[in-house]
């Protein structure tokens, strides 16, 4: 009787999931088609195609395998279009770094290299389960991502080294591509509880200045230390992943139309007044 039950909750997973099987299968496709156009380009004209090219592509497909038995074994009942993204996105970056010669024979690459894809993939099935139904636990810390994304950006511009004008970490690496998460996470939870306040517009279309207030105190800071780092290229993505943020969270569009005016603004004075930016 357990062992009909079990088969039944793993068929009717197995049937649940199956969006994101196509979704899979759509990604693995593309991807395939992608390889065929790099081997085609010039590749099988300087060598024969060996099985060690096919490697990546076969290590992608095996761990899109290896997550999607995951999930439906663990009747996992998250979201499917973000997983689904998530594998298309991974695969356009291995596809790029193939064509970039980084799983050339020449450059002595080893399994690691072919089974780093497929790690990414697994880890970010269990992340993704254990975050199932505690991601307000995320939401609930405000502050302390916004104040971690200023104390990341200042220790690095303190104990950081300057080349080309901007600062690096040690080994010039860039950890500010943490703020990538942590603002993010500040921007959603700050948007989604004050979404009544920042949604209520006054009748002459003038944003909820009060509102807006500390979300603004926080830019002015983080924009001002990435512009003193020189990472105006971070400072953008932000910025726009701000608007989109803005607009998704309160459906005012007038956001995503003053945020076309500051850019416009600022790309001025950033062409005009930092040598940085002109460079």
């Amino acid at each position: 009787m357990s062992t009909a039950k079990t088969a039944d909750e793993l068929r009717d997973s197995w049937d649940l999931r199956r969006p994101e099987r196509l979704l899979f299968l759509g990604s693995l496709f593309c991807i395939l088609v992608g390889f065929l156009m790099v081997f085609g380009s010039g590749r099988s004209v300087d060598r024969m195609i060996t099985a060690r090219d096919l490697l990546p592509l076969a290590v992608y497909a095996l761990s899109l395998l290896i997550l999607h038995i995951t999930l439906v074994l663990f009747r996992f009942r998250g979201d499917q279009i973000l997983l689904g993204a998530v594998a298309f996105l991974s695969g356009l970056g291995l596809l790029a770094q193939y064509r970039m010669g980084a799983f050339d024979t020449a450059s002595q690459s080893t399994l690691n290299d072919y089974l780093f894809p497929a790690g990414i993939l697994i880890m970010l099935a269990v992340g993704i389960g254990g975050m199932r139904g505690r991601y307000n636990r995320l939401a609930s810390g405000i502050w302390f991502w916004g104040g971690l994304s200023l104390i990341l950006v200042a220790v690095l511009l303190l104990t950081g080294q300057r080349f080309r004008g901007a600062v690096y970490g040690a080994g010039f690496i860039t950890p500010t591509e943490i703020l990538k998460v942590t603002v993010v996470l500040f921007l959603a939870g700050f948007i989604a509880s004050h979404s009544k306040g920042l949604s209520r517009w006054s009748p002459l279309i003038l944003p909820p200045l009060r509102d807006l207030l500390p979300l603004i105190l926080f830019w002015i800071l983080l924009s001002g230390l990435l512009v003193v780092q020189r990472d105006l290229g971070m400072f953008v993505i932000l910025s726009v992943a701000l608007l989109a943020m803005l607009y998704l969270g309160t459906g005012r569009i007038g956001y995503l139309l003053y945020g076309a005016v500051a850019a416009t603004g600022l790309g001025y004075l950033v062409l005009h007044v930092i040598e940085h930016g002109q460079r």
